[in-house]
């Protein structure tokens, strides 16, 4: 044992450094490994100052950005609420002309309304005992309120219809819009039993006069009175005689 030992004293360093060799290999791979981490670490502490400015710089542009989005909103909100202004300011116009031109259709059918009674007047007036009014709609014996004279009308105008539409039979259709067109066909001389060309006139006077009434019906209380009532329930009693 004792002549190993200085045998093994003598191979100590040798076997350190051929395991150093093997370790780090010829090149010093470790010493190398080092140094690139080393070499690592001093370029990312000389980019710091570059990666700060970058950050700061994009910092700010979202800032910018921010301050923008909210100036294009307040911006865009005061549009919207100018475009709403004037939406507002052109639709209150158009209310007022719409009711400027109701105004003035209203007038033009009263003024027609005059012009209606006139004819059904002169109709009544031509006729021999047509001065006398209906059994129980005698306005001069009987007060109606305006809702009670447009009640009378239009169950006086329904009961003509019926009657028209009898005289109509199944040789002519019936249409409720073209009751005067339907009249004067039934005044045809070719037709057996005609009615006279006058009753035809009374009777698309009175249907025209009916939609007048009924087109202003909604302001009775201001344009329907005892005489034009008087007048159109005459107009149709006579009407009725005609077709009968």
């Amino acid at each position: 044992m004792a002549e190993w030992i200085p045998l093994i004293q003598a191979l100590a360093w040798p076997v350190v450094a051929l395991i150093g060799i093997i370790i780090l290999g010829p090149g010093g791979v470790l010493l190398k490994f080092a140094n690139s981490i080393t070499g690592a670490i001093s370029d990312f502490r000389k980019s710091l100052p570059e990666l700060e400015k970058t950050a700061l710089t994009l910092r700010a542009d979202v800032n910018t950005l921010s301050e923008r989005s909210k100036e294009l909103s307040s911006g865009f909100s005061t549009q919207v609420r100018e475009l709403e202004e004037r939406i507002d300011a052109v639709s209150l116009k158009l209310t007022e002309s719409f009711s400027d031109v109701k105004v003035v259709l209203e007038d033009l059918e009263r003024s027609k309304i005059a012009e209606g009674q006139a004819e059904i007047n002169k109709a009544v007036e031509a006729e021999v005992g047509a001065s006398a009014p209906p059994d129980n709609n005698d306005p001069s014996t009987v007060v109606l309120s305006p809702e009670e004279m447009w009640e009378s009308i239009r169950s006086s105008w329904y009961g003509l219809i019926e009657v028209f539409r009898a005289r109509l039979g199944s040789s002519i259709p019936y249409d409720g819009r073209q009751i005067g067109a339907l009249a004067w066909r039934l005044a045809d001389g070719r037709r057996n039993n005609p009615i006279a060309g006058s009753d035809a006139a009374l009777v698309a006077n009175l249907h025209s006069q009916f939609k007048r009434f009924s087109r202003l019906q909604t302001s009775k209380d201001e344009w329907l009175t005892p005489a034009l009532h008087e007048d159109f329930i005459r107009g149709v009693a006579l009407a009725v005689r005609g077709l009968q």
